[in-house]
């Protein structure tokens, strides 16, 4: 076991909770990161997460058990780590191997496109039934069965709308099971041409016919969609023919590895020319 003591004012946690982040946030859910759903799994308010973040009040050997479990690291990461200097941290964190450390490059790849929707430009997200059915009247009390995480159906038919930093460029929509597959949504015969005209746009394309939805399928569990915008057209090495013609496709390792690494080196010639969006999903 590491030894290390309670750390009053630990000025490096917030910087520790983000390697954690660095490291898993391809296999949690987006919001399992955010300071609100860290503090219900630490029972303090969200204003005591930040300030000790930043190492205003004390982290305890409790909160480090209670920062484990909620990064579903039981097993795998002993709690005292939490309160090692910094360096000490990350190198436990390669030694134990968790989450990108010692993964496939495809696990890297996946945690890449990630990291790039926590930094810079994004795009805005938003899953819409095709029907709804409202409750009657206005205000009430808070549904006990709400979910932040949109929670989704087999069978249900949803679009989506995506809202790009700029009225030009090109679109991407991946779709993927965390952790173990990842779909193109678009380009493909839901919505063939990546090219905007203007910031907001509706996923499928289509607005007639069969395809004006998707359908939701199997299997249940946990999903993210990612929106990634490009200034310039990003060439797509899965593509074998007219999008218009092509049902979304399953991304090899090969292609997403090549994907992620083309969108992560793009910001380097120009930092405003890519912006990557998530939002998650679930199948019940």
């Amino acid at each position: 076991m590491p030894e290390s003591t309670p750390t009053p004012g630990d000025t490096e946690l917030g910087e520790k909770l983000d390697e954690i982040a660095a490291a898993i946030g391809h296999l949690l859910p987006s919001e399992t990161f955010e300071n609100v759903a860290i503090a219900k799994a630490l029972g303090i308010g969200p204003d005591k997460v930040t300030r000790m973040r930043s190492g205003q009040i004390h982290c305890r050997p409790h909160h480090w058990a209670r920062f484990i479990v909620h990064y579903q690291l039981e097993g795998k990461l002993d709690p005292a780590t939490i309160g090692l200097p910094l360096e000490q941290f990350r190198a436990a964190l390669r030694r134990e191997g968790i989450g990108v450390h010692g993964a496939s490059p495809v696990v890297e790849a996946r945690q890449a496109l990630f990291d790039l929707s926590l930094r810079g430009r994004s795009c805005g997200i938003s899953i819409m039934r095709a029907e709804i059915n409202r409750r009657a009247g206005g205000l009430g009390l808070p549904n006990p069965n709400s979910h932040r995480t949109v929670q989704l159906r087999e069978g249900d038919l949803v679009a989506l709308s995506v809202v790009a930093p700029e009225p030009s460029g090109h679109l991407i929509i991946l779709d993927e099971q965390l952790g173990i597959e990842t779909t193109c949504l678009m380009p493909s015969l839901f919505a063939p041409r990546t090219e905007l005209h203007e910031r907001t746009t509706r996923l499928p394309t289509i607005t007639d016919g069969d395809l004006r939805y998707f359908t939701v399928s199997s299997p249940e569990g946990r999903h993210r969609i990612f929106a990634i915008w490009s200034r310039d057209k990003l060439p797509l090495t899965w593509l074998t023919g007219p999008a218009d013609t092509i049902e979304p496709m399953t991304l090899t390792d090969k292609n997403l590895i090549e994907f992620a690494e083309l969108v992560r080196e793009h910001p380097n010639r120009s930092p405003d020319s890519v912006a990557v969006g998530t939002l998650d999903y679930r199948i019940v």
